[in-house]
């Protein structure tokens, strides 16, 4: 990754092509791979050096099948790893003690609870099973928030909002910890400890940064892609879809999930390489991934749900009940987690660590009860699958034996429980994703009204079917996803008949918490932490202001001649000019010409930019058009060092057209002309800061007018 502050896309593209001829296509690779391998055959030197290695000679294909396969390995071994810590605080294996509960329980006997697992509730005291299963969760959730408070600060959350602000062109200032080694360790070891605990946040979403990780780091060992800005995006979009597929186990829902978030951000969607290359990924880590499931039962994440009947339209107001309340929940459940983040932020780091063990001890004494006395979990991810599937007859839950008032009571808890401790936990010093837990709630809000109907009236669909689409609704209302999250639900489920039910409540789930909260939570999280970011909704937003974009005049660029440049006109172009680029102007006419950056200008002048009061001689690489000796200062052509991406405008074209091509197309500067002349400079950064603030003023106008309601 560059040190860029903003990338602009197009001059991507534009080095790119310089730098693969036409003749490097695809058949023309495969064609060099090929004479390279027999060549290095017959001679017997297949060395892995720099130059000549077979791994910089195999290209982007085995790249991406070597991020997949160890994304897929990865996510089994973390799944083992977080199930086992689960486990003990239940209990151990009699047989292996490094067997978590599902791996020893296997092959069930014929009695009801599993005999080579050990439980403590069997063989102590319930005061002494609830002391041991408070103290694994209190453990795990402290040593969790102790590595991210004193020794990996950037492990907190899913990482998701980070990865969409580095899509979108911009180079985070801790980039180089963010994708790191011991972030990739440290964020693995936090999520296993995370979940383990039993707090109300799902390893799904933070997946994709360990995914993300590892793309980088096998990148970062070829030199064509470490330092393309290009295509290490490319292969961080086939990370994202790798990570998603191999933590919900859908390969086709990975691609639409990483495809999806590159278009709400402004990296252009004809960058994107192809989409072969996030297929490629994703299709390898979910293949690799059930490889391993004969060796860790529970490895992968499938599991598919028994529905007890099929929908009728007689079903579609029900639906539409729980897309609206879902919808409106989701959207509550967004502003609660970014204003407890703001209370979270300004708190000391042993204070928010004492946070993270008080919530781990209210979690377990929330979940206690229901866990022994009811067999219904609290943990996110068993409470979505338990929720969502019918029952059978040997269910002996509370979801199947209790009466219908009684269920319904328990899963409307269970969701107002699951909200608050999700909005909670979400963004305190610990990692943790927010999908699991969204579908867990929904799937309660759903299964819960489902179970009143179906008590009522018996031609009704079954309950598990508006438990899914009570969980469609409300992750669509938090995270904003639509045609990724139907697929990733029908490929995690197997459900195929409601496909459309699920579109539906996708479709109105959106509308309600557009009109509730026009951000998701990835959105709300990057505005909350000022990163430069430039979703859809921010450009329609400014569109309907009567506001001026934030152009700067003509007046306060700095203007340099063309062909008769001086070192002292660049000199003080370099001193004195605020502006990140500088008009270069024919000699004569001062007809606009172009644009020279800064940096470009304090290069050729071997000017660092931290020693900006230190001018050194010209570089060599400045073609002097006349030397003589009799010179007193050097004349020089810029002509071979403009910027290439500089696009042009007439001072009178629309905003909306102006952001258009900011937001699709990728580019981070434009010149408005008149007559040839230039008018003023319209920066990406201008605009984002402008985005940011009408995004302030319209939370303002917002609070305020529910205020003026209430009143």
């Amino acid at each position: 990754m560059d040190n860029e502050p903003l990338i602009d896309w197009v001059y991507e593209r534009y080095k790119k092509q310089r730098r693969d001829s036409i003749k490097n296509g695809r058949f023309n690779f495969l064609n060099t791979t090929t004479k390279y391998l027999i060549t290095s055959i017959l001679s017997g030197n297949i060395w892995f050096d720099k130059k000549n290695s077979i791994l910089n000679v195999l290209g982007s294909g085995f790249i991406l099948t070597l991020i997949g396969i160890l994304v897929g390995l990865s996510t089994a071994l973390l799944n083992g790893l977080t199930f086992l810590l689960n486990s003990f605080r239940e209990g151990y294996c009699k047989k292996n003690i490094l067997l978590d509960k599902t791996a020893c329980c296997a092959i069930l006997t014929d009695e009801y609870e599993c005999q080579a697992f050990h439980y403590w509730r069997n063989e102590h005291s319930y005061f002494t099973a609830v002391l041991i299963y408070s103290s694994f969760s209190f453990g795990f959730a402290l040593l969790a928030s102790l590595l991210k408070a004193f020794f990996f600060p950037s492990v907190s959350a899913s990482g998701i909002p980070e990865i969409k602000a580095t899509l979108s062109g911009y180079t985070l200032p801790d980039a180089k910890i963010f994708f790191s080694f011991k972030t990739l360790i440290s964020k693995s070891l936090s999520i296993c400890l995370c979940v383990a605990s039993g707090l109300w946040v799902g390893k799904e979403g933070p997946f994709v940064h360990i995914a993300s990780n590892i793309a980088i780091l096998i990148a970062s060992l070829f030199p064509e892609i470490r330092t393309s800005n290009l295509f290490s995006r490319q292969i961080l979009i086939a990370a994202i879809s790798s990570g998603i597929a191999a933590s919900f186990n859908a390969p086709v829902g990975g691609v639409l999930f990483a495809l999806e978030q590159v278009t709400t951000s402004s990296f252009p969607s004809s960058l994107t390489g192809s989409i072969w290359y996030e297929f490629l990924c994703s299709a390898f880590s979910v293949v690799t991934l059930q490889l391993l499931r004969s060796w860790q039962p529970g490895a992968g994440f499938l599991s598919y749900i028994s529905l007890e009947r099929y929908w009728s339209y007689l079903d579609l107001l029900p639906f539409i009940f729980i897309s609206v309340l879902c919808g409106s929940l989701g959207s509550v459940l967004v502003r609660l987690n970014i204003k407890v983040f703001k209370k979270y932020d300004s708190f000391p780091k042993w204070f928010s660590i004492c946070l993270v063990a008080l919530l781990s001890l209210i979690t377990c004494f929330v979940s206690i009860p229901a866990l022994f006395d009811y067999d219904i979990l609290y943990n996110p991810t068993d409470l979505f699958f338990q929720v969502s599937n019918s029952c059978s007859p040997s269910s002996a839950s509370i979801l199947c034996e209790a009466p219908p008032w009684i269920t319904s009571l328990v899963l409307f808890a269970s969701a107002t429980v699951g909200l608050l401790l999700t909005g909670l936990t979400y963004g305190m010093q610990i990692p943790g994703g927010i999908l699991v837990p969204s579908l867990a709630i929904g799937a309660c809000l759903g299964r819960c009204i489902g179970t009143i109907l179906r008590s009522n009236f018996s031609s009704l669909a079954g309950s598990t079917v508006y438990a899914i689409v009570g969980a469609t609704a409300f992750l669509s209302s938090t995270t904003r996803l639509t045609v990724s999250l139907v697929v990733i639900i029908y490929e995690l489920t197997g459900a195929f008949t409601v496909v459309l039910p699920l579109m539906l409540a996708t479709l109105l789930s959106r509308w309600i918490s557009n009109f509730v909260n026009p951000f998701s939570i990835y959105d709300s999280w990057l505005h909350f932490k000022s990163i430069p970011y430039f979703p859809i909704s921010d450009a329609d937003s400014i569109s309907s202001f009567n506001l001026n974009l934030p152009m700067t005049p003509s007046e306060k660029i700095y203007k340099l001649p063309l062909d008769r440049c001086t070192i002292h006109q660049m000199e003080c172009a370099f001193k004195h000019s605020t502006h990140p680029y500088i008009a270069v102007v024919q000699d004569q006419t001062e007809f606009f010409v172009g644009l020279i950056s800064r940096e470009k200008l304090g290069e050729l002048l071997h000017i660092s930019p931290l020693n900006e009061g230190l001018f050194t001689q010209v570089s060599s690489t400045l073609q002097p058009e006349e030397q003589s000796l009799s010179s007193i200062d050097l004349t020089f052509s810029l002509s071979d060092h403009l910027y290439p991406a500089t696009f042009t405008l007439n001072h009178s074209t629309p905003p909306v057209l102006i952001l258009k091509m900011f937001r699709e197309m990728g580019i981070t500067v434009v010149a408005l002309l008149v007559r040839g002349k230039l008018h003023g400079i319209i920066t990406k950064l201008d605009i984002l800061e402008q985005a940011i603030s009408l995004r302030s003023h319209e939370s303002m106008l917002f609070s305020q007018a529910r205020q003026t309601d209430t009143r």
